[in-house]
């Protein structure tokens, strides 16, 4: 992931909540806004995946 990313910043690398995240998100803008949930809510499950939502600002 890193030889194909890497003029990125991936975004969701690391612990996050409802981690690890097998989607990422990655760009060479600035990341003001990490959002995750869980690929279920009760029954029936939605996702094998989390989900995840980056709010971003280009870099001045």
């Amino acid at each position: 992931m890193a030889e194909v990313m890497g003029r990125w910043t991936i975004h969701t690398v690391g612990d996050v909540e409802h981690g690890p995240l097998i989607d990422h998100v990655a760009s060479d803008l600035k990341c003001t806004g990490l959002h995750t949930w869980p690929g279920y809510v009760a029954d029936p499950k939605l996702s094998d995946h989390s989900g995840v939502v980056c709010q971003m600002v280009q870099l001045a």
